[in-house]
């Protein structure tokens, strides 16, 4: 069954305008078809026996991400993030300026945005708790056994290729965390 949804005006994606406001205190937006996305997932997972559990909202923290312990199918819908260079990521706050080794790591320049983000853009920052679940932080979650991750956001095809080794972004952190298939 294929779903379609009505065009967003909305991208799940960032771009160096959007990057720009970030820095100055403006916030991630809402996806309003995300929610009509999760809740046509959870009802028709539901109708066919599956136990379904919805993380949303103020819910979604990255700590509680990071909690998350091998279920069988994975949907994350938000929006993702590529810092192409290692000085957006230490405007966006999301790593300590400190940690030179974090800032070149490429699998924390690419991710997906969970609740804090916008504080973090701010300058408040929660320790373990950005607001970012950078590839590199996706790569350490538990998805052994895990079947299948649908990752519904811009920029999850993405990061920074290395010679001889292929692309260090989400994908490959998903892969390395445990999961069977990757959409």
């Amino acid at each position: 069954e294929l779903i379609l949804a009505p065009k967003e005006n909305r991208s799940r994606s960032i771009n160096q305008d959007e990057l720009d406001n970030l820095q100055r205190g403006s916030f991630w937006g809402p996806l309003p078809s995300t929610k009509k996305e999760i809740e046509l997932i959870y009802h028709k997972l539901k109708s066919k026996g599956w136990d379904v559990e919805v993380i949303s909202g103020v819910d979604a923290t990255e700590t509680r991400v990071k909690g998350i312990e091998a279920p069988k199918i994975l949907h994350m819908a938000t929006h993702g993030f590529l810092f192409e260079d290692q000085e957006a990521v230490k405007r966006s706050n999301m790593i300590s300026i400190d940690n030179k080794t974090a800032v070149a790591n490429p699998m924390t320049r690419s991710g997906l945005v969970v609740t804090g983000a916008n504080n973090t853009g701010e300058g408040k920052i929660l320790k373990n708790d950005n607001g970012y679940l950078n590839s590199y932080e996706a790569s350490l979650l538990n998805l052994r056994g895990t079947e299948l991750v649908i990752l519904s956001a811009c920029d999850t095809g993405s990061g920074d290729v290395q010679n001889g080794k292929g692309v260090y972004g989400l994908q490959r952190a998903i892969r390395v965390a445990g999961a069977e298939s990757l959409i």
